[in-house]
């Protein structure tokens, strides 16, 4: 009689297939450094899940490691090996290209790197080859190179790019992932071209510090190339301006609501316009070592901080700008318990001299509803600088929208005197204070006579306000039409058709189609020295226009 086969237990089993499967695969079990990327659909905008990340060998196609981007947009790819540098690929549902080229690894190890993925424009699902390639060369003022990447002073880029596409817009920055809009003025730009050479200042900057140069091609395909370039601009100053905060200016000329330091804004729409150049503000963005939230969805978020810089000192008369050396620039600061600061970003004086104070916008990722957020700023000197100056705190408010009730989109039969209603979807709330709601609403009759109907007020100059309804709570807002009857109101109504009237009748026309909107709408609270705002339709106190889509449509009765 044969032998009996004794039993293989079943964890040896399991063991052995998931060995042999293994060894299957390109690479065993990752043990490299750890890289995280947050993916957001645009400056200051709403996480993008669901992402495809490949890392690559820089300048090759050996793959590294790969991962997908979570709920909330953030990707953590652990790499096989130790390498110098990566190229990474980024890829979504609908999404165009987007690839970060030459991103050395050990800078950022253990820091979040945000990437921007867009929706594609002309063609879905291009090949990541579509993303465009950058090459950049250094040289002095007379065009000598600078190989060995060391500056002290001014120097030149030479910027080429080739692509598959159309190139529609080329940004380059030092220190900073340029892009275009408010948010990311401080840069070089270039429209609808290849190759091009910018000239750039490293005063302010010291050590190694990267260079970026991004690209969007006409379907929106984006690369961030990044170069590293040894800085040191020495300086020697005694007498160091420090940098006063804005809300200094009561002192000279009373509370007034524009002397904030911090403005924060909250929006219902996904993103800042991209190739609209604009200039109000500066951003020198660094990455943080905190767990992004970033905007809500389909939202965006960011956060104004001012301060009074070494020009506005004397412009503003509290003394004399020679009293002081002139700095480079300065270091803004941010935490997130008030205790802990870390270097976010660099603002150089000739930025602040073109916007007549110190601005710096704070478009990060990292910033969320409800997230309490401290700044400070230090003024550069070289490589010196003063003491921080506190700037204060801030707590972004949530999203909402605008729910407008009564009456409901195409309704007939509509009393010719109608109350309007409407309501937030949420109740906002803010440890920071009480929060205010405000309204501007208006009655549209696009379709047969094209004017508007609207509230509003005649000041002593006989100019036309239009009338904002705020209040305290979050319960609906009635409004009713009452046409130029003489009642005990703070406003009339007005006929906007070529120019501005009084509403002649006391009713709506009868049997007429006409459509109402709560045209701008948001919520707002104000201590010491911030202002938060949540935009929920329109435009809002400088925040993000947010276009309008609650029109209702109602038609009247006899």
């Amino acid at each position: 009689m044969g032998k009996t086969k004794k039993a293989v237990p079943i964890v040896i089993v399991v063991a052995l297939i998931a060995l042999a499967l293994t060894s299957c695969l390109p690479w065993g079990k990752p043990s490299g450094p750890i890289l995280k990327f947050s993916l957001v659909a645009a400056n200051g905008g709403s996480s993008v899940s669901g992402a495809q990340v490949n890392v690559y060998e820089h300048s090759t196609m050996n793959l590294i490691g790969k991962s997908k981007s979570d709920e909330n947009g953030i990707a953590e790819v652990t790499l096989i090996r130790e390498v110098g540098y990566v190229d990474v690929y980024f890829s979504g549902f609908e999404c165009a290209v987007s690839k970060i080229s030459g991103l050395k690894v050990e800078y950022a190890t253990d820091e979040m790197v945000e990437v921007i993925l867009r929706k594609a424009l002309l063609e879905l699902d291009q090949p990541t080859r579509y993303a465009p390639e950058v090459s950049v060369e250094f040289l002095d003022l007379s065009d000598r190179p600078l190989p060995d990447r060391s500056v002290s002073s001014h120097f030149k880029a030479h910027i080429t790019v080739t692509g598959a596409n159309q190139i529609k817009v080329l940004y380059a920055d030092l220190g900073e992932v340029p892009g275009s809009g408010r948010l990311t003025p401080e840069k070089q730009t270039a429209i609808d071209t290849s190759e091009v050479t910018f000239e750039f200042d490293p005063a302010g900057y010291n050590g190694v510090v990267p260079f970026h140069v991004v690209v969007y091609d006409h379907n929106d395909n984006r690369t961030d190339h990044i170069e590293y370039l040894n800085l040191s601009t020495q300086r020697e100053a005694i007498n160091f301006y420090q940098p006063l905060p804005f809300t200094f200016l009561r002192e000279l000329w009373g509370d007034e609501p524009t002397f904030k330091n911090l403005f924060c804004y909250t929006g219902s729409v996904d993103g800042i316009s991209y190739y609209r150049e604009e200039n109000p503000y500066s951003v020198k963005v660094a990455a943080d070592n905190y767990e992004p939230g970033a905007a809500p969805a389909s939202g965006t978020l960011w956060i104004d901080i001012q301060w009074l810089d070494h020009s506005s000192y004397s412009s503003f008369g509290i003394g004399e700008h020679d009293e002081f050396e002139r700095p480079d620039g300065y270091n803004i600061y941010r935490s997130f318990d008030g205790a802990n600061y870390k270097k976010l970003a660099f603002v150089s004086q000739t930025q602040t001299d073109w916007n007549s104070i110190g601005a710096y916008t704070d478009k990060s990722a990292l910033l969320e509803p409800q997230k309490k957020v401290w700044y400070r700023v230090s003024s550069v000197y070289g490589t010196l600088e003063s003491t921080p100056t506190d700037l204060g705190s801030v707590i972004p408010l949530e999203a909402f929208q605008v729910l407008q009730t009564s009456p409901a989109d195409g309704t007939t039969g509509v009393s010719r005197n109608p109350s309007f209603i409407w309501k937030p979807s949420r109740e906002i709330l803010s440890s920071e204070g009480e929060v205010t709601y405000r309204y501007f609403m208006e009655i549209t009759d696009f379709v047969q006579s094209d004017i508007e109907i609207l509230p509003g007020t005649v000041d002593e100059y006989n100019y036309f306000r239009p009338y904002e309804f705020v209040t305290a709570s979050a319960g609906p807002v009635e409004v009713k039409f009452f046409g130029n009857v003489d009642l005990p109101f703070d406003y009339d109504w007005f006929i906007f058709a070529g120019g501005i009237y009084p509403y002649q009748y006391d009713k709506l026309e009868a049997n007429k189609t006409y459509e109402w909107v709560v045209a701008s709408a948001g919520a707002y609270v104000i201590d010491d020295d911030s202002a938060s705002y949540s935009v929920a339709t329109g435009s809002f106190m400088d925040g993000p226009e947010v276009p309008l889509t609650g029109f209702k449509v109602f038609t009247t009765g006899e």
